[in-house]
């Protein structure tokens, strides 16, 4: 099978902004800051964000489509991909970014 160089830098481009729309989700960020602490469950997730099991599955499952997470033994742990690592890091940066230009903007200096 042969991809055109086209058509797998769209696939990127479209997948890379789909990872974002789905990454960026407040909850489904909180699910994605659990995971990189350590291997989670969905009872784990059930604990700490107040919403039942189906639309958790449902979340996980959106996360591990666009390749956020990934699910291991016998689909029960749920654990962070190359790209979670990455997408953290990426919104970490824009965080900054912002932290220091309100620093800037404003001449206030926060501890």
């Amino acid at each position: 099978m042969s991809i055109k160089k086209e058509e797998l830098t769209k696939f990127a481009k479209e997948l890379s902004l789909e990872i974002f729309k789905v990454g960026c989700d407040k909850v489904n960020f909180s699910i994605l800051k659990m995971a990189m602490a350590k291997p989670i469950t969905i009872n784990d997730i059930k604990k700490e964000i107040n919403r039942s099991s189906m639309p958790l599955n449902r979340r996980v499952n959106l996360l591990v489509k666009v390749g956020l997470l990934k699910r291991e033994h016998k689909k029960t742990k749920i654990i962070p991909t190359k790209i979670t690592k990455i997408f953290i890091k990426i919104i970490k940066n824009i965080q900054d970014i912002i932290e220091k230009e309100v620093e800037v903007k404003t001449n206030i200096m926060f501890k």
